[in-house]
């Protein structure tokens, strides 16, 4: 490889910033080995290039008419995605220009290019002039004569951006932004099938339905503001667009976790919809629309299996319906009130938890999909901690005046009650191994408990409390024995208990 000094020392450089990416450019170039026109066309050293050259000329330059820079043309260029016709006369414009060649030219006579036995013919063929400097004529000429014949040019004049959709096996699908309005195109082969119309918005969906919103108003159907969108459904063949369906007065549309299941709306109302898409025998397409759910809700939501639809019962009060997705239909689960936004949590084998920010209701999933009462305790709690219950340790569940101490049963796979507690003095449940304090206002309460059962201490026995220890004594004159969190080393002063029990806390 030829040597010589950093190339970007001379008078005409005077930017710090401009210098740096000049050197850059230099040692970005003696790192790519080109040996070909395409080598150095797709180079990374050519993008760096062409960002430089042209904030070098930007002042003399004509107001482009396009939002992306040349250099971001040019990334599109080489890779193979499609352009505008402005960003097209841009480019091409750009490297036709004499005080831009003329640019170019002076920081390529100084440009370091890597230089083996294996691309000197090349190099010195293509890169060089008669006077044995660097050039770059033959490779613009090179790079003018491929945008000429670049099959990716978009066929409309005054366009604002392309966006990438989605990237396929056999094709990939495009939006094209101009003057706010969108039009979809498919790009396969080297060839661009663009669907000629105008929408709002375009959606593509995972079973690659293409939802496009039209503004009825502007085509002069209707003049009732609710009216003014339709989503219209298209599908492409292989060889064009094809509308299959359209869903009327609908101003957005959203996938949701379940297949083919949509949340619509019309900035009234949502509902639900299904989209589904056939193929025949016969190799024919047909798209089916079905409103699962009617136009009557103020908001839908999916949780899992779940959808979670409210409407207004009264100015302070809504109606939650809760619907579960079966392979047949959707089914409701449950309805309740309240005037804030509930939310459902999955427990554990069909054990759920609705609730606001002021209740709490636990319910059981049956096998016909309604949601039943597990227990009348356990409905408009105030305070339950759902992650203690997870972990089938006993939990506190409150509600008003009245506390319970619960715990699901892993052998039995239920909720089961072990001790209520009678007034308000409840203060905290402490669990501490195999040890389960209840702590009250005046005393504390020490249970065990081990695979889901609770034990006392056996008759005869006494709990007395020595400054932060506890111990146990039989009668007045026993001998103490201090109490620890094992079950296995207390067991012998335990008896289980039947529950539940009712346990007084003064």
């Amino acid at each position: 490889m030829t040597a010589k000094p950093s190339v970007f020392d001379g008078t005409n450089v005077t930017n710090k910033i401009e210098k740096i990416e000049l050197l850059s450019i230099e040692a970005t170039s003696q790192k790519e080995y080109c040996e070909n026109p395409e080598d150095i066309k797709n180079s990374e050293t050519t993008i760096k290039f062409l960002s430089v050259i042209e904030k070098r000329v930007w002042k003399i330059l004509e107001i482009s008419l396009v939002n992306s820079s040349i250099s971001e043309i040019y990334v599109k260029f080489i890779s193979n995605t499609p352009l505008t016709k402005a960003e097209f006369k841009a480019i091409y414009s750009f490297l036709s220009k004499e005080n831009v060649l003329n640019e170019i030219e002076f920081l390529m006579s100084k440009l370091l290019i890597l230089h083996w036995e294996r691309n000197d013919n090349f190099i010195n063929s293509f890169l060089k002039n008669e006077d044995w400097n660097f050039t770059a004529l033959n490779f613009v000429s090179y790079i003018k004569d491929k945008l000429t014949n670049y099959k990716l040019v978009v066929d409309i004049e005054n366009g604002d951006s392309i966006k990438l959709l989605e990237k396929t096996k056999e094709w990939n699908y495009y939006t094209y932004k101009s003057n706010w309005k969108i039009w979809i195109f498919i790009v396969s082969n080297w060839e661009i099938i663009m669907l000629k119309k105008l929408f709002e918005k375009v959606t593509l969906l995972n079973n690659w339905l293409i939802f496009c919103l039209i503004n009825n108003k502007d085509l002069n159907d209707t003049w009732i503001w609710f009216e003014w969108f339709t989503w219209l459904i298209y599908d492409f063949d292989w060889e064009q667009f094809n509308q299959m369906s359209k869903i009327p007065w609908t101003l957005e549309l959203r996938e949701t976790n379940i297949e083919n299941y949509f949340i619509t709306n019309n900035l009234v109302w949502n509902w639900l919809t299904e989209i589904s898409k056939f193929d025949t025998n016969e190799e024919k397409l047909w798209v089916e629309v079905n409103e699962l759910l009617p136009k009557i809700y103020n908001n839908i939501r999916m949780q899992w299996k779940f959808i979670i639809a409210n409407k207004d019962k009264s100015e302070n009060e809504n109606i939650f319906e809760i619907y579960i997705n079966t392979e047949k239909w959707l089914e409701l689960v449950h309805t309740t009130l309240s005037d804030l936004v509930i939310w459902l949590r999955d427990l554990w084998n069909n054990y759920y938890l609705v609730e606001d920010n002021t209740w709490k209701n636990i319910y059981k999933l049956d096998e016909h999909n309604i949601f039943n009462i597990v227990d009348n305790k356990l409905l408009n709690m105030s305070v339950v901690n759902t992650q203690s219950l997870m972990r089938w340790e006993p939990t506190v569940i409150s509600n008003n005046n009245e506390a319970w101490i619960y715990i699901f049963d892993y052998n039995t796979w239920k909720l089961r009650k072990l001790i209520d507690v009678t007034n308000t003095n409840l203060k905290s449940l402490e669990i501490d191994w195999d040890m389960l304090t209840i702590s009250t206002n005046f005393w504390k309460n020490i249970f065990f408990y081990k695979d889901w059962k609770i034990y006392d201490f056996i008759k005869w026995y006494k709990i007395y409390s020595w400054y932060i220890y506890w111990y146990l004594k039989k009668w007045l004159l026993g001998e103490k024995f201090f109490i620890k969190n094992s079950f296995e080393y207390m067991s012998e002063y335990l008896s289980e208990i039947v529950t539940p029990i009712k346990l007084k806390t003064k």
